[in-house]
C-alpha cells in the first residue's frame, strides 16, 4: 500500500517476480499512472474494480497470476487504455460490454481463463482494436458481425471442443496415447491432488505451462519434474510413468507415502531419480532396472523393505546408488557388480545379511559405505582394487558381525571401521586407536 504514496509515478513494473496475495485496491490512487504491469506473478482474489482515478493509464497488464472471479466492468472507464492483458488467470463470468467504451484500445487478451457466455457486441465498438485474444475459454463459438467487421490483425479464437488443460493446450481426448506435451499436461492435471496431498500446486488450466511449479518443458515434452521440499504428502502416483520424456524426477524431502510404483520403470529417459526423505514404503521395485539411461538413483531415508533388487545391475550407467536408511533385508546382490560406473554405493543402516560380494571391488568405486547391517563372512580383499582413497568416510564396514582380519589392501581407509570392530589388519598390525570419527 505504501507504493500508493508516489503520486507522481508514471511506470510500476513488477512483473515476473514471485509475488503473492491480492492486487492493493490503494494503486488506484496513483493517478499519474501511465503504465502498470504485474504479469508472470502468483497475486490471487479478484481484479480490484476502483480504476476510475487512473484516466491517464494505457497499459494494464496483470497476465500470468492466479486471478479469480469476474472481469470488473469499471475497467471500461479506463478512456486512455491502449492495452489491457488478463490472459492466463482464473477469470470467470462474462466478458462485460462496458469494455468495448474502450475507444483507444489497441490490443485485448482475455485469453486462457474461465470466461462463459456470449462475446458482447459492444467490442464491435473498439475500432482501433488491432489484436483480440479470446481464444482458451468456454465462450460461446461464434463471434459478432460487429466485431467481424473491425479491421483486426491478430485474432485468436477457437472453437474447439476439447477442455483447455493450459494455456494453448487441449486435453487430448480419453484413451489417446501418450508422448505429447498435450498428454503431459493432462497426465500432471489428473494426478495433481494425488501426489500434492494436504499441499497445492498451481498445475491449472489458467497458468501458463512454464511457470508450472517444479515443471520444465523442452522439446514438445515435459522433460523434468522438480518439487524437493514442498510439503508434498500424497503419493506417488502410477500415472507418472506416463511421462515418458522425464530426465530427472526430484521428490525429495517431502512426507509422500506409500509404494513407489513399478510404473516408474516405464520413463526409460531418465536420467535422475531422487525420492530420498519421505515416508515411502514397501519394496523396491524391480522395474527400475529397466531405467538404462539412469545415472543417479536415491531412494535413502525412507520404510522401504524387501530385498535389493538384483535387476538394478542392469543399471550400467549409473554413478551414485543410496539406498541407507531403510529396513532392506536379503543379500547385497552380487548383480551389482555389473555396474561398471558406480562410484558411490551406500548401503548402510538397514538389515542386509550375508556377505560382501567380491565383484563389489570395482575400480571405479570410490565411496563404499555398508555400515550398521547384519553383514557377515571374511571381509574380501577384492576390495582393494576399488579407487577408495585414504579418508574413513570412503569406506565404513563397521556396525556388522565380519569374522576374520581387516584385509591390508584397505589401510588407511578401513581404519575407522576396524577400530570400531576391534579387527586387526590381516598383516598382524592392531586396530588402529581412535581414528577421527568420518
Amino acid at each position: 500500500p505504501e507504493l500508493a504514496d508516489l503520486s507522481n509515478l508514471r511506470v510500476l513494473d513488477l512483473s515476473r517476480n514471485d509475488l503473492t496475495g491480492a492486487i492493493p485496491a490503494q494503486l488506484a490512487s496513483l493517478s499519474n499512472l501511465r503504465t502498470l504491469d504485474l504479469s508472470g506473478n502468483q497475486l490471487a482474489g479478484a481484479v480490484p474494480p476502483h480504476w476510475v482515478s487512473l484516466g491517464s493509464l494505457r497499459t494494464l497488464d496483470l497476465s500470468g497470476n492466479r486471478l479469480t472471479g469476474a472481469i470488473p466492468p469499471e475497467l471500461g472507464d479506463l478512456a486512455e487504455l491502449y492495452a489491457l492483458n488478463l490472459a492466463n488467470n482464473g477469470l470467470t463470468g462474462a466478458i462485460p460490454p462496458e469494455l468495448g467504451n474502450l475507444a483507444e484500445l489497441d490490443t485485448l487478451d482475455l485469453s486462457n481463463n474461465r470466461l462463459r457466455g456470449a462475446i458482447p457486441p459492444e467490442l464491435g465498438n473498439l475500432r482501433r482494436l488491432k489484436t483480440l485474444y479470446l481464444q482458451a475459454n468456454m465462450l460461446a463459438p461464434v463471434l459478432p458481425a460487429s466485431v467481424l467487421s473491425l479491421d483486426i490483425d491478430n485474432l485468436g479464437f477457437t472453437e474447439e471442443a476439447g477442455e483447455v488443460c493450459a494455456p494453448g493446450l487441449i486435453l487430448p481426448p480419453p484413451g489417446t496415447l501418450v508422448g505429447t506435451l498435450e498428454s503431459d499436461c493432462a497426465t500432471l492435471i489428473a494426478l495433481r491432488d494425488t501426489l500434492a496431498g494436504g499441499a497445492s500446486l498451481n498445475w491449472n488450466r489458467g497458468i501458463p505451462f512454464e511457470f508450472w511449479e517444479g515443471v520444465t518443458v523442452a522439446k514438445g515434452r515435459v522433460t523434468s519434474l522438480e518439487l524437493p521440499e514442498r510439503g508434498l504428502s500424497g503419493e506417488i502416483p502410477s500415472e507418472l510413468g506416463n511421462l515418458t520424456g522425464l530426465t530427472k524426477l526430484d521428490l525429495s524431502e517431502n512426507d509422500l507415502s506409500g509404494a513407489i510404483p513399478p510404473e516408474l520403470g516405464n520413463l526409460v529417459n531418465l536420467v535422475h531419480l531422487t525420492l530420498y526423505w519421505n515416508e515411502l514404503e514397501g519394496p523396491i521395485p524391480l522395474e527400475l532396472g529397466k531405467i538404462k539411461e539412469l545415472e543417479v538413483l536415491i531412494l535413502s531415508r525412507n520404510h522401504l523393505t524387501g530385498f535389493i533388487p538384483p535387476e538394478l545391475g542392469n543399471l550400467t550407467s549409473v554413478f551414485e546408488l543410496r539406498l541407507s536408511n531403510n529396513d532392506l533385508e536379503g543379500p547385497i546382490p552380487p548383480e551389482l557388480a555389473n555396474m561398471h560406473s558406480l562410484r558411490l554405493l551406500q548401503l548402510s543402516n538397514n538389515q542386509l545379511e550375508g556377505s560382501i560380494p567380491p565383484g563389489l571391488g570395482m575400480k571405479s568405486l570410490g565411496r563404499l559405505r555398508i555400515h550398521n547391517n547384519r553383514l557377515t563372512g571374511r571381509i574380501p580383499p577384492e576390495l582393494g582394487d576399488t579407487s577408495i582413497d585414504g579418508s574413513s568416510a570412503n569406506l565404513r564396514l563397521d556396525g556388522n558381525d565380519f569374522t576374520g582380519c581387516m584385509p591390508t589392501v584397505l589401510r588407511p581407509a578401513a581404519d575407522f571401521s576396524a577400530q570400531l570392530m576391534g579387527m586387526s589388519y590381516c598383516d598382524g598390525a592392531p586396530p588402529p586407536e581412535a581414528p577421527p570419527s568420518p
